[in-house]
């Protein structure tokens, strides 16, 4: 089994202490001696295989291959007596199977408990970052609002006139803050929809504001770049 490279690093130097352990479990074992320190003992060697990372495989296989060393061993030790060696074969059978199952159940539960507390910190990370998500969302709105509530003012002109540019500025300015809004919104919707629980409804697109209020929010970095942006393709209220 050391030929194995994952065997062979997972046992390490620990050979003989691994081999003296077996030959006390075997001993205990096939004395019958099933009472609560051989179950302790049995379900120790399951955790050990979960923690060192050892599949099932392995002690699976290590007991099949045992079974077979020992039927070969108790054939020829009651090769004269058919039954006697009929049931020394169950009763070996028996008694490693039961070992190789109480062992397999401790490995599964092990799995299990890992799973389920894996499962616990994901839950608590989910409700961490819903929270993280609800509470920047108030954060970042309360001033957004504000700024819309501006815009607003400006464009309605509630304290005089204004001119073309500044008429302007201010529409850029309520449509910025209108986007970043939406880029909130689509961040908690990006939340809700990991939790199962957006509802999608279909409705009509203006494509022609929705250009326009696209080149608005990049004119400023593309002027800076020297990128003119054409829309002469779209007219009107075109939909989608």
């Amino acid at each position: 089994m050391l030929a194995v490279p994952k065997l062979r690093d997972t046992i390490g130097t620990s050979l003989p202490r691994l081999k003296a352990a077996q030959l006390t479990h075997w001993a205990i074992l096939f004395r019958g001696q099933f009472d609560a320190d051989y179950m302790a003992r049995t379900r120790a060697v399951g955790l050990a295989h979960w923690r060192i990372g050892l599949e099932p495989h392995w002690f699976t296989g290590a007991c099949l291959f045992f079974i077979n060393r020992l039927h070969r061993l108790i054939h020829r030790t009651y090769d004269t007596d058919p039954e006697a060696r009929k049931a020394v074969c169950e009763a070996v059978s028996t008694a490693i199977m039961l070992d190789m199952n109480l062992v397999l159940t401790a490995y599964h539960d092990a799995m299990t408990d890992a799973l389920v507390m894996e499962k616990q910190r994901a839950d608590e990370a989910a409700r961490a970052k819903a929270g993280f998500l609800a509470h920047m969302s108030h954060e970042f709105r309360t001033p957004l609002n504000a700024i819309l509530g501006f815009g607003e003012m400006l464009q309605g002109r509630y304290h005089g006139p204004l001119t073309a540019k500044q008429a302007e500025y201010a529409t850029d300015i309520h449509d910025a803050a209108n986007h970043l809004l939406a880029l909130i919104n689509g961040v908690l919707d990006m939340a809700t929809i990991e939790a199962n629980q957006l509802d999608l409804h279909e409705e009509a697109v203006d494509l022609a504001e929705l250009v326009r209020e696209s080149c608005n929010l990049v004119a400023g970095q593309a002027s800076a770049a020297g990128v003119t942006i054409a829309t002469g393709g779209v007219h009107g209220a075109a939909g989608l």
